[in-house]
C-alpha cells in the first residue's frame, strides 16, 4: 500500500504502480533487476535471486517537485537553522558513511517487507511490529530486550545510529524515540527517509550485513519524554500542557477511526478534549525532508503551540506522534515535549473517557 502523508489515505498494492507512474518503474533484464529512475540494486548475484516486481511502501511524490529539490548545500543550510541540527544527516552523508566503522544505518518501515526489496548498502533492518515492541504486553521494548536487539545489531554505546524508513520516517522516528528513552548518545535520522533515497536514484542492496555482537548496556528509561494516560488526563482537564493530535483531520473529527487499511483501531472516534490538530505530514516538504525551522514554527504557532508550556503529542499508536515529537523537541528545541504512545487506541477504548468531535 501507499500512504499520502497529508491525509494518511492508503492505496491498495495492486493499484499503486499506476498511482506512482513512471517514478518507480521496475525492470528486470537477464536475471538482474533495477529500479528505473528511482534506484539501482546491487548484491543480486550474492543472494542468487532477482527482486520481485513489487514497489516499496512510500509516500506519493510529485516527480516535478523532485526536480526542484534543494541542492545538498541548500538542504544543509536549512538543517543548520534547527535547534539541534546534529540529529539529522543528508542522503549524501549516508551515501558516504553507510559502511563506515562506528556508524550503523538501520531501516525501520511501516511495510516491514520493504527492507528485503532493496535498502541502503550496509544497512540492517528492524521490524517495528516484532523487534521494537513487546509482543505480549502492549508496550515498548523492555530494557533487557532493547539491549539484546542493539547488541545483536553490533551496536555499542559509542556507535552512531542513523535511522531511516518509508513514509517520511514514521517508524524511524519511533525507533529514534525508543533509543533516546534508553539513553543512546548519538542517534540521527536520514532527512527525507527511504523515499528520498529512491527518488535520487541511489544504490540499493539486497545483502543483509552481519556484525559482531556487542554487550550493550542501556541506561534506565528516561520517562520524561514519554507521556502516560494519567498525564494526558491531567493536561486535558487543566490545560497544564498543550495536546497536539497529529492524526489526519478525518480521524481528529471522528469521521473515521483509523486510516483505511490499518488494523489498530478504537471503539470511539474523535479526539482528547482540548487537543489541537496539526497533522504530522505538514512538517515535511514535498521531497520528504523537514521544512525549515521558520516554517515549522509558524505551523505550530498558528494553533497556539509556541513552547511556553509542556507539549504532549499523540496519534493512533504512537508512531506518527514520534515524528512530531522529534520536530518539536529537536528541530524547534521546545522543552518538556513528550510522546503519548498509548494514543487514541488507548484513549478511544476507555470506558467513560471524555471525547470531543468535530474540527
Amino acid at each position: 500500500m501507499v500512504v499520502n502523508s497529508e491525509c494518511d489515505v492508503l492505496v491498495p498494492r495492486r493499484g499503486r504502480a499506476e498511482a506512482l507512474g513512471a517514478l518507480f518503474t521496475f525492470r528486470s533484464e537477464g536475471g538482474t533487476g533495477a529500479l528505473s529512475r528511482a534506484g539501482r540494486i546491487s548484491g543480486l548475484a550474492a543472494v542468487g535471486r532477482s527482486p520481485r516486481p513489487r514497489l516499496t511502501y512510500n509516500r506519493l511524490v510529485n516527480p516535478a517537485a523532485l526536480k526542484r529539490k534543494p541542492s545538498g548545500r541548500a538542504e544543509e543550510q536549512i538543517m543548520s537553522g534547527y535547534a539541534h541540527p546534529e540529529v539529522l544527516v543528508t542522503t549524501d552523508w549516508v551515501d558516504q558513511h553507510s559502511r563506515s566503522g562506528g556508524v550503523r544505518v538501520v531501516e525501520v518501515d511501516v511495510d516491514t517487507g520493504s527492507y528485503d526489496e532493496g535498502h541502503v548498502p550496509g544497512a540492517i533492518g528492524w521490524a517495528w511490529d516484532s523487534q521494537l515492541c513487546d509482543t505480549v504486553v502492549r508496550d515498548i521494548l523492555p530494557k533487557d530486550r532493547f539491549e539484546r536487539l542493539l547488541g545483536d545489531s553490533g551496536i555499542g554505546r559509542d556507535t552512531t545510529v542513523v535511522l531511516y524508513g518509508d513514509n517520511n520516517n514514521w517508524f524511524a522516528a519511533w525507533a529514534f524515540w525508543q533509543l533516546k528513552i534508553y539513553g543512546h548518545p548519538d542517534v540521527r535520522l536520514m532527512n527525507g527517509g527511504r523515499v528520498k533515497w529512491l527518488a535520487e536514484g541511489r544504490e540499493l542492496s539486497l545483502e543483509s550485513p552481519e556484525f559482531a555482537p556487542t554487550d550493550y548496556s542501556a541506561s534506565e528509561p528516561d520517562l520524561s519524554i514519554r507521556a502516560f494516560l494519567g498525564q494526558v488526563r491531567e493536561a486535558s482537564g487543566s490545560s497544564a500542557a498543550d495536546l497536539v493530535d497529529v492524526r489526519s483531520p478525518a480521524e481528529f473529527s471522528g469521521e473515521i477511526l483509523a486510516p483505511p487499511g490499518l488494523p489498530e483501531t478504537c471503539q470511539r472516534g474523535g479526539h482528547v478534549p482540548g487537543a489541537r490538530n496539526i497533522p504530522w505530514g505538514k512538517a515535511c516538504a514535498q521531497d520528504g525532508t523537514f521544512k525549515s525551522a521558520g516554517a515549522l514554527r509558524e505551523l505550530y504557532a498558528a494553533e497556539g503551540i509556541v513552547g511556553d508550556k509542556p507539549i504532549v503529542a499523540y496519534c493512533r499508536i504512537g508512531e506518527r506522534s514520534s515524528h512530531s515529537w522529534f520536530v518539536l523537541k529537536y528541530l524547534l528545541g521546545y522543552e518538556g515535549v513528550s510522546n503519548y504512545d498509548g494514543s487514541w487506541t488507548e484513549w478511544g477504548n476507555l470506558v467513560g473517557a471524555p471525547v470531543e468531535r468535530g474540527a
